[in-house]
């Protein structure tokens, strides 16, 4: 693919307001324009309209993949998982349009295909500060490698752990336990962390599966209220429990699947049991890639643009 970058209708004017002033110069002339034009971008630069406080959250759709980007008021990135091998036509360009050049905190939730596929492609593309994984996770083969390869500082978390993003933003870490109780089963020990900002919640579950979730519920209980809720295993009958969602109580539920896929995700009976708590569904299946807006306080489905 190619990459080509867009323009907004203010940057399109200042472009060709430059490009006349300099092309338009002659000797005499052809430094005071060109100082003109330096002083433009400046000014530009710095008194361009910023959105200062608007966190989004992107749900991508790649078929059966997982792949989350959090981005918050300040500019700083946080990605869950990278999808699988064939994301490297989804979450780079999708970077790269939106001029995101680094990646904060990369998140792996847990080692399997459909969440560290584009692992390597996206790392060695988009600079990555710190991978953030479980000492299981650290201790896989694949990731071990990428890690060496590409020399990035990890950090191991696990139930109790916090992560201070910036103001008002803060992950709280609640599985894996500390100590492994699942007998190193993947998807129970998968990473599951609440994001706070303000007064909003949003609760990322991985894989997990019904195993964890009722430890879950019994070590967090109502700490997993949350409005905003990532469907535990895409929506798989596996996990999703009755004393899950009734702990958690999302307002909007967002399901990764893919389309026609042979697992044949989401499960009708997963779906019942959110329709049972009256939350809203939405799903990349059905709508493609998700947009979460919120200031804090409210949340907001975009649109695509």
């Amino acid at each position: 693919y190619t990459t080509f970058f867009n323009f907004n209708l203010l940057q399109l004017i200042l472009y060709f307001l430059i490009m006349a002033l300099i092309f338009t110069s002659h000797k005499n002339n052809f430094a005071f324009r060109t100082i003109i034009s330096f002083l433009l971008i400046f000014i530009y630069l710095i008194f361009r309209p910023l959105d200062t406080d608007k966190m989004k959250i992107v749900f991508f759709f790649f078929c059966e993949g997982d792949c989350t980007l959090i981005s918050t008021p300040n500019g700083k990135h946080i990605l869950i998982d990278a999808g699988t091998e064939y994301t490297r036509s989804t979450i780079v360009p999708y970077l790269n349009r939106n001029r995101i050049n680094k990646i904060d905190y990369l998140i792996i939730t847990h080692p399997h295909a459909d969440h560290i596929g584009g692992l390597a492609y996206t790392i060695s593309n988009i600079r990555t500060d710190t991978l953030v994984c479980t000492s299981q996770t650290s201790a896989n083969n694949n990731i071990a490698e990428i890690i060496s390869d590409y020399n990035i500082p990890e950090k191991i978390v696990y139930a109790g752990c916090t992560l201070n993003i910036e103001k008002d933003i803060k992950f709280y870490f609640l599985n894996p336990p500390m100590h492994d109780i699942y007998n190193s089963d993947d998807n129970a020990d998968c990473i599951v962390f609440k994001l706070k900002y303000k007064y909003f919640d949003a609760l990322f579950t991985g894989d997990l599966n019904a195993k964890a979730e009722e430890n879950l519920v019994k070590n967090a209980g109502r700490f997993l209220k949350s409005d905003l809720l990532k469907v535990p295993h895409h929506g798989s009958r596996t996990s999703s429990t009755p004393q899950f969602l009734i702990a958690c109580l999302p307002f909007v539920s967002v399901i990764s699947c893919g389309a026609n896929n042979i697992y044949h995700h989401p499960s009708p009976y997963t779906i019942l049991r959110y329709n049972v708590i009256n939350s809203k569904i939405l799903r990349t299946d059905l709508e493609g890639a998700i947009i979460i807006t919120t200031d804090g306080y409210q949340l907001k489905k975009e649109d695509w643009n």
